[in-house]
């Protein structure tokens, strides 16, 4: 069965003023100012990487760069298609023309000397219009990279550059840049959780149709656009913390006009960070690191909206809803400043024991039934224990979905039995989410 995603208010306010300022400054450059309606033109801009270290700007860092636009080709290799190479201006910044109409997804390849970048142009080209691309940096051409692999060797009619950028953060292309094996790895480990998510939208259960897939996809790159365009007209070559909000929502919004609702995303979400956890293992200590921070920062957002969303449900206090949003900016926080896995695990479980403790206030019954329930889905023996066990025996992606499948039934079976007669079922449905979802990879 299909539901709408139930997006906290909140949430949804940072997409509207979030679009409100793209079509202004969508504005400020009306497609009718293009010189030649024959061309559709690529602007960007090369990031101050100098700047972001914290160093003092050097206008030589960015001037006179070499840019052209390309087509991946299947195997690999690059065909031009902008009507020739441009240099960047004193800031920077450079207008590409080409004549490709109705195409998104090419690649601007800045160079000058030794030195190259990359970023995708996800918008969908049309002439006599401007589209942008995000400003050039490390950290594009390690995502452009990544994205051109998995093209290259896999079917990515569903795993979009949107995929791709939300999990690649400045620290893991930092970690990454220049190393041909650390990019396959990364690659793969996106490849291989986005596979599991989509066989999970695409079974019986999930009710996605592959026309509908199509349509997420087709929303993500446009959300991606958009993104870009807001980047480049920024000062700042990095999303802060509102633009960051806005993509999240507007990420999720794809999928909920496919019929996906939020807490299905965080389940199907939580299915293919395992997938991808079980491929990290051959990573460097420190790329594993920040790529699953980077991960588990993402997946704070998502847990956040799930239980703002549930919270809500249950007739919380002003007060309580803002404990909960105070405890998710502890726990990004806490994200953020750690420097090993296990801190991020304790970053989480410290979250669900206030996100327990709140649920407790916010439900006027035997706070030990709570205790009761939580202990019977997170404790040793518990249905985690057994989710971990079946994991331990089999792991590929019909193992691990089912494994999940079991978990979230026997959870939510437990809560009926707990509670049904205490509170109505929709109380019980909103508690057992609470308690499943507060908690890093469920």
């Amino acid at each position: 069965m299909k539901y709408k995603m139930d997006i906290p208010q909140i949430y949804r306010m940072f997409t509207i003023i979030g679009l409100i300022v793209i079509w202004g400054l969508a504005s400020c450059e009306n497609p009718s100012t293009v010189s030649q309606a024959d061309y559709s033109v690529v602007k960007g801009r090369i990031a101050d990487e100098n700047a972001q270290a914290g160093m003092a700007k050097a206008t030589s860092d960015v001037k006179d760069v070499a840019v052209f636009l390309a087509r991946v080709r299947t195997d690999g290799s690059m065909e031009t298609v902008s009507q020739e190479t441009v240099h960047t201006d004193a800031s920077g910044r450079f207008a590409i023309r080409t004549r490709v109409e109705n195409e998104n997804n090419l690649i601007v390849v800045a160079s000058r000397g030794a030195a190259q970048w990359r970023a995708v142009v996800s918008g969908n080209l049309e002439n006599g219009k401007t589209t942008y691309c995000a400003p050039l940096s490390r950290e594009t051409t390690v995502e452009t990279e990544v994205y051109s692999r998995i093209r290259l060797y896999n079917d990515t009619k569903t795993i979009t550059y949107a995929d791709i950028q939300h999990q690649i953060s400045p620290r893991v292309a930092a970690e990454v840049y220049g190393d041909a094996v650390a990019i396959s790895q990364i690659a793969s480990s996106i490849e291989t959780g986005f596979q599991a998510q989509n066989s999970i939208f695409l079974s019986d259960s999930g009710d996605v149709t592959e026309s509908e897939m199509a349509a997420i996809a087709e929303a993500k790159a446009e959300l991606q656009s958009q993104f870009d365009a807001q980047l480049y007209h920024s000062s700042s070559d990095h999303p802060d913390k509102q633009l960051t909000r806005m993509f999240i929502n507007g990420y999720l919004e794809a999928y909920s006009n496919a019929g996906v609702n939020l807490e299905n995303y965080a389940k199907s979400q939580a299915v293919a960070y395992t997938a991808v956890r079980s491929t990290t293992g051959s990573m460097r200590d420190s790329l594993r690191f920040a790529f699953l921070q980077e991960m588990a920062c993402f997946r704070a957002e998502i847990i956040d909206m799930v239980i703002q969303s549930r919270f809500e449900t249950l007739g919380a206090s002003d007060s309580t809803m803002t404990a909960v949003i105070n405890a998710r900016a502890k726990l990004q926080a806490s994200i953020e400043a750690a420097s090993t896995v296990n801190e991020i695990r304790s970053a989480f479980t410290a979250y669900h024991s206030t996100i327990v403790a709140l649920l407790r206030i916010t439900l006027d019954i035997n706070s030990e039934l709570i205790t009761q329930l939580d202990a019977s889905i997170w404790g040793k023996s518990g249905f985690y224990g057994s989710l971990e066990q079946q994991l331990s025996v089999s792991f590929t992606t019909a193992a691990l979905i089912d494994a999940y499948t079991e978990f979230y039934a026997a959870a939510e079976s437990e809560a009926f039995t707990v509670l049904n007669t205490i509170v109505s079922d929709v109380q019980v449905n909103a508690v057992v989410t609470v308690l499943v979802m507060a908690n890093f990879m469920v």
